[in-house]
């Protein structure tokens, strides 16, 4: 399955910050991560975090997925349907989980 990638505005910028502070090789990185979300058969996939990622709105959260890149300590934040995967944020903050 691949799903069609969609990209914030907010996630675009994160990405540029971070591409211009940690290069080429973090560059790389976070492209593997996106692949292997638009590819996935299923989603979340195990190590996928659920959580609320503070919107724009005051008192208002956006429910999403959340997976690391590996090797960094950058995060994309994501929501997955069956035909598309959008990017939602990148931090350099870990979620906070909503697991029990």
């Amino acid at each position: 399955m691949r799903r069609l990638p969609r990209f914030t505005t907010a996630f675009l910028r994160s990405r540029s910050a971070f591409v211009a502070r940690d290069g080429r090789a973090a560059s790389r990185d976070i492209a593997l991560v996106l692949q292997a979300i638009v590819e996935a058969n299923e989603l979340p996939e195990d190590d996928d975090v659920l959580t609320a990622l503070p919107s724009r709105l005051p008192d208002r959260y956006v429910l999403c997925h959340v997976r690391r890149v590996a090797k960094r300590n950058l995060w994309i934040w994501y929501q997955a349907t069956e035909s598309d995967a959008e990017f939602i944020d990148m931090t350099d903050k870990p979620p906070r989980s909503t697991r029990p």
